[in-house]
């Protein structure tokens, strides 16, 4: 079965936090809240994930991976890790670790210019 980034890192988010929102989704994906929801609506028809309303709101709805999707986010998450070896290779651990320094600047950045002015 085929994902996209996006979906494979759905799937390993909540294999890594348990349970989410939508909005807690969103928010570490960093993508809108619009977004996730369609991404859980398509994994939800996969059968990869479920919601489930949340006990105390019952307006909110809790995302859970399914069996079948957690196997599948273990399978994402070993070729994610994969990738990035292969992107990463020749650089020093130096280099390595500078590039994730970058990144995350970059995504600071990001997060920065979305939030909204106060």
């Amino acid at each position: 079965m085929k994902l996209n980034m996006t979906e494979g890192a759905l799937l390993t988010t909540i294999r890594r936090f348990g349970p989410l929102t939508q909005r807690e989704l969103s928010e570490l994906l960093f993508i809108g809240r619009a977004a996730a929801g369609q991404f859980v609506d398509r994994l939800e028809a996969r059968g990869l994930v479920q919601r489930d309303a949340d006990p105390v709101d019952r307006r909110v709805w809790i995302v859970s991976t399914t069996p079948e999707g957690t196997a599948l986010s273990i399978q994402a998450f070993d070729i994610y890790f994969q990738t990035a070896r292969d992107l990463t290779q020749g650089l020093s651990g130096a280099e390595r670790h500078r590039l994730a320094d970058l990144l995350l600047a970059v995504a600071a950045n990001a997060e920065h210019i979305s939030a909204p002015n106060d």
